[in-house]
């Protein structure tokens, strides 16, 4: 999935790929991929010259529609994010039509309209779908739906200015950002808000080629959107493995920073296994996207920061809390991006260093055990004599 920067936010798309197509009528019937991409030669617009009073047509880059499959054997998943805001909101009003191109077994030529006006669920529906407590696609509604967003006027420079347009493009490009970015981590909620589909109708073996288009061409032609095409054969798809460059970290002991080139995708799930294990330990609780390139290395390069600590690295300090005669509560967070075992392990080892400690597990993300915390740091708080008057 080829990256994209949008303000100062990674755009992470589990499915991108740009291609150079043109784009179609809603009225298309069976058009093959070389007749799409001639039909680029057409798209036009018209602008009017300084010294001129007559239109003149002038060839415009359509945006792109970023598109990608992949196959796991008995259906096929297509993943897909238009190129910018303005494409990706009339997108979600007019829809997508998804085409499937391919010749059978028996050698039958088929070209098919497999999907009509893909477009994200009402707001009604997505509250209906997804509880208040669901953070993530609560994220995505309110991308889609919330209100809230920097309008002309509202700008700490004047709109007309290039100062306030900008303002209100980067609020605007940071909305679709963080939907795409959803959409990454959530495939339920990449269907529900329109990127995302997944043909089941497909046999092992074949080749398959998709188009996605606009169901609606702009009456105005002041937007064409080139549609996404790619192509697959449907066989069982193997997760890509890496083989990543390793150094220390400058930030901090301890700390491994992993670093790998991938032109093609942006989002990855990074596993480790310590010398002497036999089992891998997956370290992401969701496909991790690397941080914005700030230049520091190419724009394919992806990096990962691994922190290999073990209890005694301090010992001092833990040496002068267990000679300490106050109850001490040590608490083990982020539980929820471990296991039974490695959680296990861990109170052990701490046990072992603080044997008096009351270890309690956490995780303040899910705020699990936190309100135990709470309620016992109060319980072992000493009694204390008042510092202000009754009355003040």
């Amino acid at each position: 999935m080829k990256r994209h920067k949008v303000i100062a936010t990674l755009l992470a798309s589990l499915l991108m790929a740009v291609s150079a197509s043109a784009i179609l009528a809603p009225g298309r019937a069976n058009r093959s991929s070389a007749e799409v991409t001639d039909s680029l030669k057409d798209s036009s617009i018209f602008v009017l010259k300084p010294d001129s009073a007559h239109a003149t047509p002038v060839k415009a880059k359509p945006a792109a529609i970023n598109l990608l499959a992949r196959c796991y054997g008995d259906s096929i998943v297509l993943r897909w994010a238009p190129e910018d805001f303005v494409t990706w909101n009339y997108l979600n009003q007019v829809g997508y039509n998804l085409y499937r191109i391919y010749t059978d077994k028996s050698g039958q030529y088929h070209d098919d309209l497999i999907a009509k006006g893909i477009r994200p669920q009402t707001l009604e529906q997505l509250r209906a779908r997804y509880p208040e407590s669901d953070s993530l696609a609560f994220v995505a509604v309110g991308m889609l739906y919330g209100k809230g967003e920097v309008m002309p006027g509202q700008t700490r420079e004047p709109y007309g200015e290039v100062g306030g347009m900008l303002e209100v493009y980067d609020d605007q490009q940071t909305k679709f950002a963080f939907a795409e970015m959803v959409s990454e981590w959530r495939p339920d909620v990449a269907q529900a808000i329109g990127l995302r589909y997944v043909d089941r109708d497909v046999k092992p073996g074949v080749r398959y080629e998709y188009i996605l288009q606009p169901a609606k061409r702009d009456p105005h032609g002041r937007l064409p959107i080139a549609p996404g095409q790619v192509e697959v054969t449907c066989t069982k798809y193997k997760p890509m493995t890496y083989t990543p460059a390793y150094s220390d970290s400058v930030g901090k002991a301890l700390n491994v920073l992993l670093r790998w080139e991938d032109a093609v995708n942006s989002a990855f799930e990074v596993e480790r296994r310590l010398e002497g294990e036999t089992e891998w330990q997956r370290l992401t609780k969701r496909p991790y996207t690397s941080a914005l390139d700030l230049g520091l290395t190419q724009e394919n390069t992806s990096r990962y920061a691994d922190v290999v600590e073990k209890p005694d690295k301090n010992n001092d300090f833990v040496e002068k809390v267990a000679a300490m005669e106050v109850p001490v509560i040590l608490l083990i967070n982020k539980i929820d991006l471990s296991n039974q075992k490695e959680l296990e392990q861990v109170v052990a080892s701490w046990h072992e260093l603080l044997p008096k400690a009351e270890i309690v597990p956490i995780s303040a993300a899910n705020k699990f055990n936190v309100d135990y915390v709470m309620k016992r740091v109060r319980e072992l708080l000493p009694d204390s004599p008042p510092y202000f008057d009754k009355d003040q």
